[in-house]
């Protein structure tokens, strides 16, 4: 059985699984069946059934956190049981989710932060989305600069452990 992930999406959480069924997969929110067909399945991409209509959907892994990228909006999910010390969730390189343009950077080198606050935010095709801190640490090494066009993957920033702060 797949781990479960805990989406996070404006400061909520919910468990998400996916199963797999007879009919295709199934997919639950908080344990509620979500009405949700995986029709195609690419590298970075599914192309999803929803309520009838189609709905193309781009997902960005970094280690054992994913990006959703939805049309209006970017979700982040983790795995389920994570704790701050878990290896998956480390210091390191954020990096971008989407291809866009960067229209704020909402932190300065030396900040601490907080596991999901907003350190920057991207526009693409007019939607501005917001790039999160996957940990708590200490801001280090702003790589982007306001107004400039970046690729998905492209490291933003760097968050280095709270230790170095001393």
């Amino acid at each position: 059985m797949p781990r479960p992930l805990e989406l996070v999406h404006e400061e909520n959480r919910y468990k998400v699984e996916v199963l797999n069924s007879d009919s295709g997969q199934k997919v639950t929110i908080d344990g509620e069946a979500v009405d949700l067909e995986i029709v195609s399945l690419e590298p970075g991409r599914l192309v999803v059934r929803h309520e009838g209509q189609l709905k193309i959907v781009r997902v960005y892994k970094d280690q054992s956190v994913y990006s959703v990228s939805l049309p209006g909006r970017v979700l982040t999910l983790y795995p389920a049981d994570r704790k701050s010390t878990d290896p998956g969730v480390t210091h390191g390189p954020v990096p971008s989710p989407i291809t866009g343009k960067v229209i704020k950077i909402t932190v300065e080198e030396g900040e601490i932060v907080e596991a999901l606050q907003t350190v920057a935010v991207i526009e693409a095709m007019k939607m501005e989305n917001e790039v999160k801190a996957q940990v708590a640490g200490i801001v280090r090494n702003i790589r982007a600069e306001v107004g400039s066009n970046i690729d998905q993957g492209t490291a933003l920033l760097e968050i280095a452990p709270l230790e170095e702060a001393e």
